[in-house]
C-alpha cells in the first residue's frame, strides 16, 4: 500500500509533468524544448515505474522501469545537442540511438536485465541479469557524454546563453551525482532503500532550470516574478512541509502507514491551495527579489515625479542619476530628436544628458539608419545586447534580422548593455542608453520589463517638458519679432504701393468698360434714328426687309452692349463688396425650374445677339432635380451668368453646352464651348481679379476680368467647388458642384 514516501514521491513527478508540459506547450515547434520535455518524461516514467514496483509487486513494472532507464540517457544525450539554440538534429549523431534501441530491446526480453523481484528486509528488489552491469556502464557513460557535450557548447556561449547553462549545468550536476549515489553505488553494497528516490532527486534541476527561466528567460519563457512564484513556490513549500511532518509521523508515531499516507495528501491540497491563495495576495516575490524592488519603487516614484516636471534639463538629470544610482549601472545617457514635429527622414539625435558615456560612443547616434529607427518605432521598445545574438539565432525573417543585426552594430559602436526607445505612440522621441552593471550582471526579465513600463510614461514626461521648452523659446522670440516690425511696416509701404497700381488699373478699366458700352448703344440707337427718319422722308410707308434687318442688327447690338454694360457693373460692385469684408449669404427656397430657365432663356438672347445662328446651343436639365432648393439666388445665379456669357462671348462659332444634374446633395452643373479655350501656360491664374488671356481680349477686347473670380468665389461662398479642363483652340468645359441645400451642408 501507499506511504509517505510513496505520496511524496507522486507530488514531485506530478510537479515535474506540470513543468515539462508548461514549456512543450509554451513552444511546440522548438526542438530544445521537446527534447528537455522529453528527458523530464522519461525520468518520471523510470520514477513512476521503481514506485509501483514497491506498492504492486509485479514483473511488467520491472521491464518498465528498466525501459525508462535505458531512455533517460539518451533523451539527455539528445537534449545536449540541441541546447541553447539549435533547430535540427544532426543525422551523423543518429548513431547514439543504437545502444538505447539495444537495451530497450532486452528490456522487454524476460532474464536479461533483470531475473526477478525479490523481498530484502521488507523492500522490493530486482535480481540483477546478465545484461545488467552493461546497462549500468551504458547510463554512466551517456550520462557522461551528455554532460561533456553540453561543457563544450557552454564553452561557446556568452551573455546571457552562458548564464542559462550556468544554472542548468549546476542542477544537472546535482541530480546525476545524488542518482548515481542512490541507484549505482549504495545498491552496489546492499543498500536498496533508496533507490526509488534516484529519479525524485530530478526536483533539484527542474528548480534551478525554474530560477534560469526567471532570471535568464531560458527556453524563452517570458513569465513575470510573480506568477512564477504563484505557480512553483506552493508547491515547494507545500512538499518542504509534508516531507517535515511525514518524517516525524512515521519515525515518532505508530499511525498505520495508509492513513499517514492518505492524511498526507490531503494535507498538502490543503496547503498548496492556501500557499496560492496567500502568494497572489501578497508581494513575498519582493523577499526573492528585493533589489529589483528596491530600484523599481524608486524609477516608479520618478515616472510619478516627471509628470510635474516641466524643465527639459532638470527632469533629463533626475532620470539619468536615478538609473544610475538605483540601478547600478557604470553610466547613461539620454538623447532626444531636436525637433517635436519627426519626420520620417529625420534621424539625427542629440545629447540631452549623459553620465559616464563618452563624447566618441554617442557619436553613432547623429546619424541612424532607417532600420534602427523602424524597429523602435514599429516593433521594439528595448534592445539588451546579451539577448541580441540569441533574438539573431531565434527569428527566421530577413526583415526582422537586419533590425537585429543594426541594433546590435549600434549596441557594439555606443559601447551600451541595452537601449530603450523613448516612444509616445508610434512616435520615437529619443533614447535612453545604459552601460552595463556595476555587478557584472546581465539585465533580467525583470529589468527589462521594469524599464520598458517607466520608459513610457517617461517618453510623455520629456515630450510635455520639451513642448514647455520650445514655448519658452517662442516667448523669448517674441521681443525679436516686436524689433522686426518697423522693418514690417517699410514692406507695408511697398504693399501700398502695390495698392494704389492695382486701384488706378481698377480705374481705368472702369473708365473703358463703362464708356465704351454706353458708346455703342448711343451709335445704334443714332442709326436706327437716322435710318427710320430717312424713310418718314421719302413717305415710303413700306420698310423692306433689307432694311428691317438692319434694324435688327443695330438693334441686337444695343442689346449686347447694354447687357456688357449691365453684367460690368454689376462684377464691379460684386467685386467691391469683398474689399476689407467678406460678403454674407441670402438664403432662401428657390423654384428649380423657373431659376435655370431664366439662365438658359439670358443665355439664348445672349447668342441671338451675337451669333447670327453661327453657334449652337445645347441645354439638358435632369429630370432628377428637384423641385426646389435652398440658396443664395443672386450669386448662384451670377455663378451661372458668368461661366455661361464666357462660353458665348469666347465661341466664334461651334457649340455651347450646358447640363445640370443632381447627385449626393448637389446640383452638378457643366458649361462646355468650343471657343478659343485658356492656354496651358495661363490656367493657374484665371481666377484672379482683372485677368484676361491674350487670345481672348483678341476675340473680345471689352471685358472686365472679374467673371471668373467672382465665380469661383461665390462658389466657394456656397459651400461649393468649381474645376475646369480646357485646351487652346479647342474649348473649355467647367464643372461647378453647388448644395441643393446649403444650410444642411454648412452644418455639416
Amino acid at each position: 500500500m501507499f506511504d509517505i514516501n510513496d505520496i511524496l514521491l507522486l507530488v514531485i513527478y506530478s510537479s515535474e509533468i506540470f513543468f515539462a508540459l508548461l514549456i512543450l506547450f509554451k513552444h511546440r515547434e522548438n526542438l530544445v524544448s521537446k527534447s528537455f520535455s522529453f528527458f523530464i518524461f522519461c525520468i518520471v516514467g523510470w520514477g513512476l515505474s521503481l514506485l509501483l514496483i514497491q506498492n504492486i509487486p509485479n514483473v511488467f513494472f520491472g521491464k518498465l522501469a528498466f525501459l525508462f532507464g535505458s531512455l533517460t540517457p539518451i533523451a539527455l544525450i539528445f537534449f545536449s545537442l540541441t541546447f541553447p539554440n539549435k533547430k535540427q538534429f544532426s543525422k551523423k549523431n543518429y548513431w547514439f540511438f543504437l545502444p538505447t534501441f539495444f537495451f530497450v530491446l532486452i528490456s522487454l526480453i524476460p532474464n536479461t536485465l533483470f531475473l526477478g523481484l525479490a523481498t530484502d528486509n521488507g523492500f522490493i528488489e530486482t535480481s540483477r541479469g546478465l545484461f545488467y552491469y552493461p546497462f549500468i556502464l551504458y547510463v554512466l557513460l551517456y550520462f557522461f557524454i551528455a554532460i561533456y557535450f553540453l561543457y563544450i557548447a557552454y564553452k561557446k556561449t556568452q551573455n546571457i546563453e552562458r548564464l542559462q547553462f550556468r544554472f542548468f549545468l549546476l542542477g544537472l550536476g546535482i541530480f546525476s551525482i545524488l542518482s548515481l549515489c542512490s541507484n549505482v553505488i549504495l545498491p552496489a553494497f546492499g543498500i536498496n532503500q533508496l533507490n526509488q528516490w534516484g529519479p525524485a532527486f530530478s526536483i533539484v534541476l527542474i528548480v534551478f532550470t525554474s530560477y534560469a527561466i526567471l532570471k535568464y528567460r531560458l527556453f524563452d519563457i517570458k513569465i513575470q516574478a510573480q506568477r512564477i512564484i504563484n505557480k512553483i513556490l506552493p508547491i515547494i513549500i507545500s512538499v518542504s512541509i509534508i516531507i517535515f511532518l511525514a518524517l516525524i509521523l512515521y519515525h515518532r508515531t505508530s499511525i498505520d502507514r495508509t492513513k499517514i499516507g492518505i492524511a498526507i495528501l490531503i494535507l498538502y491540497s490543503v496547503l498548496y491551495v492556501l500557499f496560492t491563495y496567500l502568494f497572489s495576495r501578497t508581494r513575498l516575490s519582493h523577499i526573492l527579489f528585493y533589489k529589483t524592488h528596491a530600484y523599481q519603487k524608486a524609477l516608479q516614484s520618478l515616472a510619478q515625479e516627471a509628470a510635474t516636471i516641466i524643465d527639459l534639463d532638470f527632469l533629463a538629470n533626475r532620470i539619468a542619476d536615478t538609473l544610475v544610482d538605483k540601478m547600478s549601472v557604470n553610466k547613461a545617457a539620454i538623447l532626444i530628436i531636436p525637433s517635436v514635429k519627426i519626420k520620417s527622414e529625420c534621424y539625427e539625435f542629440e545629447v540631452l544628458k549623459e553620465i559616464n558615456f563618452p563624447a566618441e560612443n554617442l557619436k553613432v547616434f547623429l546619424h541612424l539608419n532607417h532600420d534602427i529607427i523602424a524597429a523602435f518605432t514599429n516593433s521594439h521598445l528595448s534592445f539588451v545586447y546579451d539577448e541580441l545574438e540569441y533574438e539573431l539565432q531565434k527569428n527566421t525573417s530577413l526583415l526582422q534580422k537586419q533590425k537585429l543585426l543594426a541594433a546590435k552594430e549600434l549596441c557594439e559602436s555606443s559601447d551600451a548593455a541595452a537601449i530603450l526607445g523613448l516612444r509616445v505612440q508610434k512616435t520615437l522621441l529619443g533614447f535612453i542608453v545604459l552601460g552595463k552593471k556595476e555587478t557584472k550582471k546581465t539585465y533580467s526579465s525583470e529589468d527589462i520589463n521594469l524599464l520598458e513600463d517607466v520608459s513610457k510614461e517617461l517618453a510623455i514626461a520629456l515630450l510635455n517638458s520639451k513642448l514647455h521648452q520650445e514655448e519658452t523659446k517662442k516667448s523669448e522670440l517674441l521681443q525679436n519679432e516686436v524689433e522686426k516690425a518697423v522693418e514690417a511696416w517699410k514692406q507695408k509701404s511697398q504693399e501700398n504701393e502695390e495698392l494704389s497700381n492695382l486701384r488706378s488699373q481698377f480705374i481705368a478699366v472702369m473708365s473703358h468698360q463703362l464708356r465704351t458700352p454706353i458708346s455703342v448703344i448711343r451709335n445704334s440707337l443714332d442709326l436706327v434714328l437716322e435710318d427710320y427718319l430717312g424713310v418718314a422722308k421719302k413717305e415710303d410707308t413700306q420698310i423692306s426687309a433689307e432694311q428691317m434687318g438692319h434694324i435688327v442688327g443695330l438693334l441686337n447690338n444695343a442689346l449686347l452692349a447694354s447687357e456688357n454694360l449691365k453684367n460690368t457693373t454689376e462684377s464691379i460692385m460684386s467685386s467691391s463688396e469683398f474689399i476689407g469684408s467678406v460678403p454674407g449669404v441670402q438664403i432662401k427656397r428657390i423654384d428649380s425650374k423657373g431659376f435655370f430657365d431664366q439662365r438658359i432663356n439670358r443665355a439664348k438672347r445672349l447668342l441671338e445677339a451675337k451669333s447670327f445662328n453661327k453657334i449652337v446651343f445645347n441645354c439638358a436639365i435632369s429630370e432628377t432635380i428637384p423641385a426646389e432648393f435652398i440658396s443664395d439666388e443672386k450669386k448662384f445665379s451670377q455663378i451661372i451668368d458668368n461661366l455661361l456669357t464666357n462660353a458665348v462671348m469666347y465661341t466664334i462659332e461651334g457649340s455651347v453646352q450646358f447640363s445640370v444634374d443632381a447627385k449626393d446633395g448637389y446640383f452638378v452643373m457643366s458649361i462646355s464651348d468650343t471657343g478659343v479655350g485658356i492656354p496651358k501656360a495661363d490656367q493657374y491664374k484665371i481666377f484672379q481679379r482683372f485677368i484676361r488671356m491674350d487670345n481672348a481680349q483678341r476675340v473680345v477686347p471689352d471685358g472686365s476680368g472679374l467673371g471668373l473670380y467672382l465665380a469661383r468665389v461665390y462658389t466657394n461662398l456656397l459651400r461649393g467647388s468649381i474645376t475646369f479642363k480646357s485646351e487652346e483652340g479647342k474649348g473649355t468645359t467647367f464643372v461647378v458642384k453647388i448644395p441643393i441645400e446649403y444650410s444642411y451642408i454648412a452644418s455639416k
